[in-house]
């Protein structure tokens, strides 16, 4: 009877130890899994995250493809700008030029008019006279 108690006793204490084992057994493999869909959740969030970064780079890659673009096309307009201030420089200058001439001109005509005129007054004088 002793040693069936010691024998009834120690299968119980396998029977526990075993229950033990498997209930350890189960919760590692449940924290196994638990962290396995934790580093897959992960995994997912770091891989949406790297998506959204991907396409904010695309967005920025495009605007700065248009932002340069609008560059060059504020650049050529300049370039023309600068060369049509140039040939408005030119004529303006021609035209000055063209002016000052006019009014040289013009006063030449002037004083031949006036000289042309006191010669008149004058040969009217010496007809008067004659007469």
């Amino acid at each position: 009877e002793k040693l069936s108690g010691k024998i009834f006793e120690a299968q119980e204490e396998v029977e526990k130890a075993k229950k033990d084992a498997e209930n350890a057994i189960k919760q590692f493999q449940s924290s196994q899994e638990n962290r396995a869909y934790v580093l897959e959740q992960q995994l997912k969030e770091l891989q949406a995250q790297l998506i959204l970064e991907r396409h904010s780079l695309e967005d920025k890659e495009s605007n700065n493809k248009q932002l340069l673009h609008e560059v060059e096309t504020v650049r050529n307009k300049h370039l023309l700008l600068i060369d049509e201030n140039n040939a408005l420089k030119l004529k303006v200058s021609s035209l000055e030029k063209e002016r000052q001439d006019h009014e040289q001109a013009i006063t030449r005509l002037r004083d031949s008019v006036e000289k042309s005129s006191h010669e008149v007054d004058e040969l009217q004088e010496k007809t008067c006279t004659m007469e």
